[in-house]
């Protein structure tokens, strides 16, 4: 069942989050951005994060197969999480690496005025624990189907 597409407030230029990089595995031709999204799509569900949520993703350095996903989030009383929480959703992602095609290289702060200018920005997303309630598609993507973070949303909603 698909979430409905509604308006979302987009979060403020100045909004801060947290961009994690992976790196593809030699000698390996597998897409990797789905199941990169499906994790931490898992990783709000597990921790029951009700707010918005903005999904970017792109090569950050595409000669060496190095993905960039930042992930932008306000709670219901529009709070940015504490560094403790992105600490734990780091330990669930890398958790979730096991028998994965791709690597975990690390995790850093980041603005969305930077992000937005260097990687595609999916959408913004209304969570309700963890549960998507509605989604905007934005950026360049302009089907909000088209989003694999959007898709990974939805199917732990069918799950």
């Amino acid at each position: 069942m698909p979430a409905k597409t509604t308006d979302i407030k987009s979060l403020h230029i100045d909004t801060y989050g947290e961009v994690f990089s992976f790196q593809q595995n030699e000698n390996t031709d597998v897409m990797y951005a789905e199941e990169v999204a499906e994790m931490f799509a898992a990783a709000l569900r597990h921790f029951k994060f009700s707010g918005r949520c903005e999904y970017l993703s792109g090569a950050a350095i595409p000669f060496l197969d190095i993905l960039a996903v930042g992930i932008l989030l306000r709670n219901t009383k529009n709070k940015t999480p504490k560094y403790d929480f992105w600490k734990e959703v780091e330990a669930f992602v890398q958790a979730s690496m096991i028998g994965k095609s791709f690597e975990y290289l690390g995790m850093e702060y980041a603005s969305r005025r930077a992000l937005v200018g260097e990687i595609i920005l999916h959408g913004t997303f209304l969570l309700e624990d963890g549960r998507i309630k509605s989604a905007v598609p934005s950026g360049l993507i302009s089907d909000i189907t088209e989003s694999p973070f959007y898709n990974a949303l939805v199917e732990q909603v069918d799950a």
